[in-house]
C-alpha cells in the first residue's frame, strides 16, 4: 500500500467536502444565535440556563474549528467532533428532550463516520 504524504494525493470526495462546508457555515451561525439570542433560547428551552446556552454556543465554535481540522486531514478533529456530539446528546437529555428527542443530534456523527470510514487511513 502506497503511503499518502501529500494533501494533493488525498481525495476528500464531494460528499465529505459538502458536509464539511455545511458544518463550517452552519456552526458559526448557530454559535452567533446562541450568543445573541440567549433570552429567546431560554424561552424555547425552558429547562436551560444561560450557562448552558453559552456553553452550547462555545461548542458550536469548537465544532467550526474541528470541522476545519477534518478538512485538513486531522484525525483528532474527527474524534473531537464525536466527543461534542456525545456531550450535546447528554445535555439534550438533561434538558428534557428524552432519548428519542435527542437522537437526531447523533446524525451528524453518523454522517461523519460514513463519509470518513474508508478514508480514515488518510488522516494524520
Amino acid at each position: 500500500m502506497k503511503m499518502m504524504n501529500s494533501e494533493n494525493e488525498k481525495k476528500r470526495g464531494i460528499a465529505l467536502s459538502v458536509f464539511l462546508i455545511l458544518m463550517m457555515v452552519s456552526n458559526p451561525i448557530t454559535a452567533f444565535s446562541y450568543f445573541t439570542s440567549v433570552d429567546l433560547m431560554l424561552e424555547m428551552i425552558p429547562n436551560a440556563s444561560k450557562t448552558i446556552i453559552y456553553f452550547l454556543g462555545w461548542l458550536s465554535v469548537l465544532n467550526t474549528i474541528l470541522s476545519f481540522g477534518v478538512w485538513h486531514w486531522n484525525k483528532q478533529s474527527i474524534n473531537g467532533l464525536y466527543a461534542i456530539v456525545v456531550v450535546i446528546f447528554i445535555i439534550n437529555i438533561y434538558l428534557g428532550f428524552g432519548v428519542l428527542g435527542a437522537a437526531p443530534g447523533l446524525m451528524g456523527a453518523l454522517i461523519l463516520y460514513l463519509l470518513t470510514r474508508k478514508k480514515i487511513d488518510m488522516f494524520d
